[in-house]
């Protein structure tokens, strides 16, 4: 029964956009994709939040320039908690595997169940009071993901935003505005931006707020038009 469980999910989890490139057509790509081939079926998708970072058969488009190929460590860690918030904002559901929502790598993973569990326990014990950490960050997107049913929302892809450049992400999930700062520098909201969400911390210039590259903010849509 395990193993039909696990193939189950293996079927209904979507891996596209956690595959893609850091840039915002490939993630464009991806998740239209993805919306396009599930409404065929009438099913939503469900998003899984972070990769394996091993790519092997069929999941190996062998060019070598997957998102987490061509980042050192740090910065690949910034782009997983960009990715996440980012599928946490999607319409259909998010598939977490044990530790993701510690934002523990794979290459840190104890192969035992226990050690595993152990460990993820001791990481939420720690970043649960953590302003901004992985678990902190998790728990407050789901609330916001759910205050704003986001689980259903219209979604939609944004361009033309005078402060907003191409190389950054823009998509609009109901009243909620999804930046992904894909780009090399950093991106300044608009005065009076109300920021919902964010996967780091965010600098300040004066009134406006600074969004770091390979950093996510969810924004209210209606501060920031």
């Amino acid at each position: 029964m395990h193993h039909l469980q696990d193939d189950w999910l293996h079927h209904l989890r979507d891996d596209r956009l956690m595959l893609s490139r850091w840039d915002p057509e490939s993630i464009t790509d991806a998740i239209t994709v993805s919306l396009r081939e599930h409404d065929r079926f009438g099913a939503a998708p469900a998003w899984r939040c972070l990769p394996s970072y091993r790519l092997v058969g069929q999941t190996n488009p062998g060019d070598g320039s997957r998102w987490f190929e061509t980042a050192p460590v740090p910065e690949l860690h910034r782009r997983a908690k960009a990715l996440q918030a980012l599928a946490l904002a999607l319409p259909g559901s998010v598939y977490l595997r044990q530790g993701d929502e510690v934002g523990l790598p794979d290459a840190d993973k104890p192969t035992d169940p226990l050690a595993l569990a152990e460990l993820v326990h001791a990481r939420a014990a720690s970043q649960g009071t953590q302003f901004g950490s992985p678990l902190a960050t998790v728990r407050h997107a789901t609330y916001v993901r759910h205050e704003h049913h986001l689980a259903a929302a219209p979604f939609a892809f944004v361009q033309g935003l005078d402060w907003c450049p191409r190389d950054v992400l823009a998509v609009l999930a109901r009243d909620v505005l999804v930046l992904v700062n894909t780009s090399t520098r950093a991106l300044m909201l608009p005065q009076h931006a109300e920021v919902l969400l964010s996967s780091r911390s965010l600098g300040q210039d004066g009134d406006n707020l600074i969004v770091p590259p390979a950093t996510t903010v969810w924004a209210a849509a209606a501060t920031v038009a």
